[in-house]
């Protein structure tokens, strides 16, 4: 009988410590102009609780949306964002971090990289 009470207990523990990946879109401007490419690092701020996975997301013509089966959960993060010319041949802005929080739920959010972070 505590062996069933265990594994009852162990079970629900386990189902209510599940997390859902949920999608993350919308798009990324550089110096008031879309960024041609680029990517973010979104990373879960553990020194606000959030301990979520970290997600890469590609930028594409100044947008992106995180793959269905690596959004975010909601909470604190920090994002760094790299931008690129047309085929990456020229770092508009590298490395430029944002802290963010994010609703648990399907959300977007509009990153705007200003001119001053622009690559030396």
């Amino acid at each position: 009988m505590i062996r069933i009470f265990a594994l009852a207990v162990s079970l629900m523990a386990s189902v209510g410590c599940s997390r859902t990946h949920h999608p993350l879109s919308g798009t990324v401007t550089f110096d008031d102009k879309p960024v041609p490419t680029g990517e973010i690092l979104l990373t879960p701020d553990t020194g606000r609780g959030n301990r979520a996975p970290s997600v890469v997301v590609e930028i594409s013509h100044g947008k992106y949306s995180t793959p269905p089966e690596r959004g975010q959960w909601g909470g604190a993060y920090k994002a760094v964002l790299s931008g690129f010319t047309p085929g990456g041949k020229k770092t508009l802005f590298y490395n430029h971090e944002v802290e963010i929080d994010l609703p648990v739920g399907a959300s977007t959010y509009d990153f705007v990289v200003p001119a001053s972070a622009a690559s030396k």
